[in-house]
């Protein structure tokens, strides 16, 4: 029995070794093929899923390839795509991308934001005991200022928890006072300096509630734009040429993003292809 089980263990490790070897050799095939470094591969995917954008690197084998060969690589250059940002090297940089997108400080023994919440999360329960302590033997105004006081601390502790929620900026700058409040310092003599970096602050801060926790949440956020943005795209727009440029003929064309016009670059027979591949990558982590 011993001898039976060692037998299927090895051809187990067998199996997910060549499995793993295919899958390197397809990785290497699929680059080969266009041109394209696999660091530079990796760099231009791990952009183009944290700006949302749809950059491509146009190596001499892309650019001098037909459309109809390009479609054919649409699966396999999907495959290495979705590879990637599954793996554990996409996580790292993707942990690394957020810190520094919140703004954080990266000095040795400074709170990221996920520690520095749970750390005040913990001082509100306490806080939330306390109040209900003090409740026992209050009364009249006493009793409806603890009452008030106790709904904000359970309403900053739904909010803070979830980075969705419309008062999560609220409490997390509050958060952000009583934890750090050298950042709320005057650190300007000059007034226009001072608004300018509170300005800053807030744009941040308004995007940071919109940077997903986790790589898959935003994996899912990017084919979900993907998806809306190539079904919009018009591939029989007219275009003309201006001064030895093209513009779209039609106004509305014209005005739209450059991912927008990257896909009607691409064409349908490309676009049409990688609009499938991206809606049953979408359907899967459902």
């Amino acid at each position: 029995m011993k001898k039976q089980l060692a037998w299927v263990a090895l051809i187990i490790i067998a199996i997910s070794v060549l499995a793993w070897q295919n899958r390197y050799k397809l990785a290497e095939d699929i680059l080969k093929e266009l041109g394209l470094e696999k660091e530079i591969a990796e760099d231009f995917i791990a952009s183009n899923f944290f700006g949302g954008s749809l950059q491509i690197y146009k190596t001499d084998q892309v650019m001098a390839m037909s459309q109809a060969k390009r479609a054919t690589l649409v699966k396999a250059f999907g495959d290495y795509i979705r590879a990637y940002v599954e793996s554990p090297a996409f996580a790292v940089k993707f942990e690394e991308e957020r810190k520094e997108f919140m703004g954080f400080d990266e000095e040795e023994g400074s709170l990221s934001r996920e520690e520095m919440i749970q750390q005040f999360l913990q001082e509100l329960k306490s806080d939330e005991s306390l109040i209900l302590q003090e409740l026992k033997a209050a009364s009249g105004a006493k009793k409806t200022e603890l009452e008030t006081a106790l709904k904000h601390v359970r309403e900053a502790q739904v909010a803070l928890k979830d980075s969705k929620h419309p008062l999560h900026k609220k409490y997390f700058d509050l958060m952000k006072e009583e934890m750090m409040p050298e950042k709320n310092s005057d650190r300007y003599d000059d007034p226009a300096e001072a608004k300018a970096a509170a300005e800053a602050e807030k744009k941040i801060q308004d995007e940071l509630i919109k940077f997903p926790e986790t790589p898959k949440q935003m994996v899912k956020e990017r084919l979900k734009e993907f998806i809306e943005m190539s079904g919009s795209v018009d591939y029989n727009a007219k275009i003309e040429k201006r001064g030895g440029t093209y513009y779209f003929v039609d106004e509305k064309y014209e005005q739209k993003d450059d991912t927008w016009k990257r896909m009607y670059r691409c064409g349908k027979e490309v676009m049409m292809p990688a609009r499938a591949y991206a809606q049953a990558w979408l359907a899967s982590l459902k």
